[in-house]
């Protein structure tokens, strides 16, 4: 039975592409573009994602996108952001949630950690991701690095995260 839901899943899923970074970029300064502080902020984020090492991908399956760096030697995925074309995730877009989550879970089983700063929308992903590793059999861990907030909103409080299956490991994190 679970082979034929993966099946389907993989028939009814859009497919994941590799688009440019100013796409993402475009996608992001749309929904937050009115908060100056915060696009300050992203901009010098971009030094810290230098600094990770590793590879960048951003990927899209169509109304989402997703921006995160991978260090192989490290062991580590950097979660940059995800956002909606369309302001939220659409229920025709969960399949392709699931199948970009299913492969950030598929490391964190293989004792890699994500990084990933989180507000109220991205929150219910790696809560979900979280979830579905733990269903796995695995145990996982989150520690914060520091929470901030930019105008007066929700969408606009963000958690630095880390999480991992070594309790140590996350401890001993330092960016």
């Amino acid at each position: 039975m679970r082979t034929l839901i993966t099946a389907l899943t993989r028939l009814v899923a859009a497919p994941i592409i590799e688009i440019p970074k100013h796409e993402y970029q475009a996608e992001i300064l749309k929904f937050f573009g009115d908060g100056r502080d915060l696009m300050d902020e992203l901009e010098q984020q971009e030094e810290i994602y230098k600094k990770l090492g590793g590879t960048e991908h951003c990927i899209s399956t169509g109304n989402i996108l997703f921006r995160y760096k991978e260090n192989e030697l490290k062991k580590q995925i950097f979660i940059v952001g995800i956002i909606a074309k369309s302001g939220r995730i659409e229920p025709k877009d969960l399949l392709d949630v699931k199948e970009v989550t299913n492969q950030f879970m598929e490391k964190l089983l293989n004792s890699w950690i994500i990084i990933a700063s989180v507000n109220a929308n991205s929150r219910k992903m790696i809560d979900r991701l979280k979830q579905a590793v733990i269903q796995m059999g695995g145990k996982l861990y989150e520690r914060s690095l520091g929470k901030v907030q930019y105008l007066d909103r929700p969408e606009f409080a963000f958690d630095t995260i880390v999480i991992g299956t070594d309790q140590n490991l996350l401890a001993n994190f330092r960016v």
